[in-house]
């Protein structure tokens, strides 16, 4: 290590994703802004493919580049949770082992880190397929670096913009985060609201969310980036994602009503995204191998046509 003081841990809980995991770890380290100060902590929850060889032969090569592997499963987001505390660096951004960076995506995130200082910071996202990015058109333009305090401001904020509440509420590669305040978040949740621990992790697929916007002790500055910076690969669902995953989204968005002053717009377009979920879930993931193709395009059509009718895109 040089004598820059390292700032930011790329946390990338995996399994069985060999392949999109080694396109992400070539498009982290071919990035401008990545050096040895950047930490990839990987972690195979464990896979039965060849992810550990192929990690280990980037690890001979970039010594900031660590690796664990459970002997056992414990499923997704334990994995998340015990992947995030095995990371050493100030920032944590739990990435996706199946999404992409856009270009300077790490130095810009770098710099928001330096300037402003946040708690938490959220980014844009484009969509694609294999390795073919899909154009989409984002209606932001007049969108820059928004600061706001506490999550009351972010979800005022973010009902006022025409953008996909459910991936800044659920999607982890769209959120970075100080590791100090989430641990002292998990502690909180364990203590007044979680009786177990990992027996409560493994029946909330949001559980990790919860933990960043449900407790929120105090006012700290959150950040949110006009910028693309995760490319999210389409389709790639498959790492027990379960249709309970719909009714945790829910129960999150109930909460988030309790606990916090969001106007009526937002809480109306966060119901309105649960059930385009449910759409999603059942018509795209799992009948899809089912249909014929022309049938399945005319579902996407639809599909489409709903998300411009509830303005989340």
């Amino acid at each position: 290590m040089n004598n820059k003081k390292p700032i930011i841990s790329i946390c990338i809980p995996t399994y069985n994703r060999e392949i999109s995991l080694k396109e992400l770890i070539e498009c982290i380290i071919n990035q401008e802004g990545f050096s040895e100060d950047i930490e990839i902590m990987i972690y195979n929850d464990p896979s039965s493919d060849n992810t550990q060889s192929m990690v280990e032969w980037y690890q001979k090569k970039y010594s900031n580049i660590r690796y664990h592997r459970n002997q056992v499963r414990i499923g997704m987001i334990p994995s998340i949770l015990d992947a995030i505390q095995m990371c050493r660096w100030e920032y944590v951004w739990l990435f996706s082992d199946d999404d992409l960076m856009a270009k300077n995506t790490i130095k810009t995130m770098i710099e928001v880190i330096k300037e402003q200082k946040p708690w938490l910071i959220l980014n844009k996202m484009l969509w694609f397929s294999d390795k073919i990015v899909v154009k989409t058109k984002i209606e932001n333009n007049k969108w820059t670096i928004n600061s706001v305090i506490g999550m009351e401001e972010l979800l005022n904020f973010l009902s006022t913009i025409n953008y996909s509440m459910d991936w800044y509420l659920a999607h982890c590669s769209l959120f970075c985060f100080k590791k100090d305040i989430y641990i002292k978040n998990l502690e909180i949740l364990l203590k007044e609201y979680w009786p177990t621990y990992i027996e409560t992790l493994n029946a909330d697929y949001l559980a990790h969310v919860k933990i960043v916007y449900l407790p929120f002790w105090n006012k700290e500055k959150i950040v949110v980036i006009a910028k693309d910076l995760v490319l999210v690969r389409w389709g790639n669902i498959s790492w027990n994602y379960k249709f309970k995953v719909t009714q945790d989204y829910k129960n999150l968005i109930n909460e988030l009503h309790k606990r916090y002053k969001i106007n009526k717009k937002t809480y109306k377009k966060m119901i309105r995204l649960h059930y385009y979920s449910i759409f999603l879930y059942v018509v795209i993931v799992h009948i899809q191998k089912y249909l014929p193709k022309k049938v399945y395009n005319s579902l996407i059509n639809i599909w489409r046509k709903m998300i411009k009718l509830i303005k989340i895109w």
